[in-house]
């Protein structure tokens, strides 16, 4: 029936909500009428919105005016499994409170569901009375939504007060379970006549429910209105008496132990007192350990236990211990995991009653249903005294020549891990030898197609931020939830520091069911970026550092003692989280975690937020998520440098007081932006754009959707405001000369642009990719091709260009030099037609004909 808007009362200096009724069946005028008398006898209440005046717009529609309420839809909410079991008995208290105090006034608010709720700072607003009813209204009928009114409810006769207060109760009851569950508690769209509702208890992660909650949920949404709470005192009461929303956990038993070297798991080891062995292999498993980094190298006890399978796993050993392949050329980067899945797949055909023979120096050989299997662990090195070229000649000596016919039929097939660079080297040296070879290696590099028995697998073309067909989710995804099992943590729960550990914390963070996974989403989009601006290749080594790093950082429990014990909070607090997954403020050499601190999200300014944290000491903010299991020892040390820090009103600079802020809200932007309920934090990316581009790339929307806006740009950078009066063709200007009267621009054609995605692995079936961009493309008629990659910083550029922004000289030097490369390329095809200008304003087009005519025209519009 209307729109609300967000309004400034500019007498009184603050904000306002301002709803205009727009239509109704009857009159605007009635309605709002109705509304604001019902509102008007509401004393002031925390949980009910407070309503301002009323009036009309001249000439226009009614008006109410509203208290401004800066909160979150409570609808949405439940959505994006943004509340916790206790946020909803909190949730519930809040509205059970603010009816109580509607039904004493006599009115009764009719439309109870989540959407008309807002979470605010200040506990929970019930709002939006458009059907709402007095107990003095000669026509109260009421109003709502039939999806939460109750099944009983006989719609025909006149409702009584209390038949309205039951109606309020019941939809009350029924946002409190879908909050619980993220459910409506039926299969169907309304409320089942004579159906008890499903006991919350049943859905998955709430098995814990406190009795007492499952119980009041039940009575208020019970089919039959005897069996409902009469009145809401009692449901506020009976919410109250509510201890807490789950059971008390029970004492964690470690349930395993592992040696110190990582092996002998669930041998039931003594594991000694605050120490869980499990943070110890941790460290190992990052790259510029001080101790030992051997967990960055092939597959120790808990490695093992922490692997996630990839399309390799899933994908490729069945073809390969199927007989599909003759020759299975594994290449990537150090760290990609080229030996592990070699082993992985002796341990498959040892499964499959294989028997490996492991006495070769640098691989296996063994038998499987009648056909042999050989690999090579590592094909860039000698063995013994056969130097590295005699290894491979020997070993690929099966795929000799120009002929590739019978590869396909061999009995054996042969799998061979090598670095990109030697392969491709060795090939080319032997390219007489090896010449249908070096074709297929060529070919299957770009695209990792396989052809005639042989597959090439590129593991620089993986990505491990993509969501993987048939997986749940990412590498990335599933690799933080590996590592972060409650079982590895189990040793955790009997320290004495356990309510203040920061690495406790960050796992018990991940394994939050509810805010959990927006700790993840989150995470996952800043390496998606990292992924997107194309300066590293993550390599599952990479990632197991990085992560690592995240969780434990480079302490053992002992050193962590040792740290809490000294006091020193400094080096305390980036040890969270929200600090480490950039390697923290220290010096890093992991070179992920260097590529990660350039993007961090401390560095996105935002005025009203940073105002909000440098001026409001930290402490239990609802516009966080809760963690119900997770100490707060993050938010008190927190609060202990917030108190610290050097305040100073009489207006002179400081340079160490400026340094100590900026250091304190950098951390305090970087917990609101993984923790903060809403979806602001996407606006705290250091990339305006890059949602827009990751959209794209992920498959949400076609490429072509952003094509218009990147030639737009290009011609913004030429010089041209207005593109669009010429059909959004390209121009190019041709260079100045000093001291002329005319400028001139050559014009390419709209529809000779198209844009694709960069994806080199399109059509590999054995790893996952995401596109690293996009292409921009133009051909002539002739064939002339000229291309430019989109990364997420040409990407950027090219959209600050469209904002009016113009770039430095140090700039141009960066990635605008990519920009001119492809304008060079542009400038080199032929072209029918210019724009010329005198004055930068009028602009004309001369236009050459197919028989040699020239034709000049005024460009539409005017100025461009």
């Amino acid at each position: 029936f209307g729109v609300a808007y967000k309004v400034i009362d500019t007498l009184g200096d603050v904000s306002r909500a301002m709803k205009l009724v727009l239509r109704d069946r009857v009159s605007t005028v009635d309605r709002l009428k109705k509304e604001y008398k019902t509102l008007l006898q509401i004393p002031d209440h925390p949980n009910v919105v407070k309503v301002i005046d009323a009036d009309f717009i001249p000439g226009g529609p009614p008006f109410i005016v509203f208290e401004f309420i800066d909160g979150f839809d409570v609808g949405e909410m439940i959505e994006n499994s943004a509340l916790t079991p206790e946020d909803a008995l909190e949730l519930g208290r809040h509205v059970a409170c603010g009816l109580e105090h509607l039904h004493e006034h006599g009115v009764f608010h009719c439309d109870i569901k989540p959407r008309n709720l807002l979470w605010t700072g200040r506990g929970t607003k019930i709002i939006d009375f458009n059907v709402s009813v007095a107990s003095k209204d000669e026509d109260r009928r009421g109003g709502g939504s039939r999806r939460y009114l109750p099944p009983d409810l006989e719609l025909d006769t006149i409702p009584s007060a209390s038949d309205f207060a039951d109606r309020d109760l019941y939809a009350l009851g029924l946002t409190l379970y879908e909050a619980v569950t993220g459910q409506y508690p039926w299969d169907v769209q309304v409320p089942p006549p004579a159906t008890p509702a499903r006991d919350p208890r049943e859905f998955s992660n709430l098995s814990d429910l406190a009795p007492e909650l499952v119980d009041v949920i039940l009575k208020t949404i019970a089919p039959k209105r005897a069996d409902r709470f009469a009145t809401a005192r009692y449901l506020r009461s009976a919410l109250a008496n509510i201890p807490a929303a789950r059971r008390a956990p029970q004492p964690v038993m470690p349930s395993w132990a592992p040696s110190s070297n990582g092996a002998d798991i669930g041998s039931g080891g003594t594991i000694p007192p605050n120490t869980n062995p499990y943070v110890r292999h941790l460290l190992t498993a990052y790259s510029q350990s001080k101790h030992s980094n051997a967990g960055t190298r092939g597959l120790d006890a808990i490695s093992e236990l922490t692997y996630v399978e990839t399309a390799l796993d899933r994908d490729l050993i069945p073809s390969v211990l199927s007989g599909e392949f003759s020759l299975v050329i594994i290449s990537g980067n150090a760290g990609d995991g080229k030996t592990a899945f070699l082993q992985k797949l002796e341990r498959r055909a040892e499964d499959e009653r294989a028997i490996v023979d492991h006495s070769l120096p640098n691989g296996a050989r063994f038998e499987l249903r009648g056909r042999s299997f050989l690999s090579n662990y590592d094909g860039s090195q000698d063995e013994g005294d056969q130097t590295n070229d005699d290894v491979l000649r020997d070993f690929l000596a099966p795929f000799k020549g120009d002929d590739s016919t019978d590869w396909h039929r061999s009995k054996e097939t042969r799998l061979i891990a090598i670095n990109e660079g030697r392969l491709v080297d060795f090939l080319e040296a032997n390219h007489t030898d090896f010449a249908a070879l070096a074709s297929f290696v060529k070919e299957g590099l770009s695209t990792g197609e396989p052809a005639e028995g042989v597959a090439v697998v590129n593991l620089n073309l993986r990505s491990v931020v993509t969501n993987a067909q048939d997986f749940n989710g990412s590498i990335l995804e599933r690799l933080v939830r590996r590592m972060t099992d409650e079982k590895f943590w189990e040793p955790c729960h009997g320290c004495d520091l356990k309510d203040r550990c920061y690495a406790f914390h960050n796992a018990q963070t991940i394994q939050d069911e509810t805010a959990g996974p927006h700790v993840i989403e989150r995470l996952k989009n800043i390496y998606s970026v990292t992924h997107m601006r194309g300066r590293l290749h993550i390599t599952l080594r990479d990632l197991r550092s990085a992560l690592a790093y995240t969780l434990v950082g480079t302490r053992d429990c002992d050193n962590i003692h040792e740290l809490y014990r000294t006091g020193q909070r400094n080096e305390i607090v980036q040890g969270y989280y929200f600090n480490s997954w950039r390697g923290g403020d220290a010096p890093n050499a992991d070179r992920l975690l260097t590529m990660l601190s350039e993007i961090d999200v401390a560095d996105v300014d935002d005025p009203r937020l940073d105002r909000a944290l440098d001026f409001v000491s930290p402490t239990v903010d609802r516009a966080l998520f809760r963690f119900e299991r997770r100490g707060n020892y993050d938010r008190d040390i927190l609060r202990s440098l917030y108190d610290e820090l050097p305040r100073d009103v009489s207006g002179r600079a400081s340079t160490d007081r400026a340094k100590a802020h900026r250091r304190y809200i950098a951390m305090a932007r970087r917990r609101a932006f993984f923790e903060r309920r809403d979806t602001g934090w996407r606006s705290m990316l250091p990339y305006n754009k890059a949602d827009e581009l990751l959209s794209v790339v992920r498959g949400d929307s076609k490429p072509e959707s952003l094509l218009e806006s990147l030639l737009v740009a290009i011609n913004r950078g030429e010089g041209l405001t207005r593109p669009e009066r010429i059909g959004n063709d390209v121009a190019l200007e041709v260079r100045r000369v000093e001291g002329g009267s005319v400028r001139s621009y050559r014009l390419y054609p709209r529809e000779r642009f198209s844009l694709a995605l960069a994806d080199q692995a399109s059509r590999s079936r054995f790893v996952e990719h995401m596109p690293t961009g996009l292409v921009l493309r133009y051909e002539d008629k002739a064939g002339l091709v000229a291309e430019l990659l989109v990364s997420l910083d040409v990407y950027e550029m090219l959209q600050r260009l469209n904002e009016g922004y113009r770039p430095s000289v140090e700039e141009e030097q960066g990635h605008y030099l990519s920009l001119a490369v492809f304008k060079n390329q542009l400038g080199s095809a032929p072209y029918q037609e210019v724009l010329l200008s005198t004055s930068g304003h009028d602009f004309y087009r001369v236009a050459r004909h197919a028989d040699g005519r020239l034709e000049m025209t005024r460009a539409l519009g005017g100025a461009l």
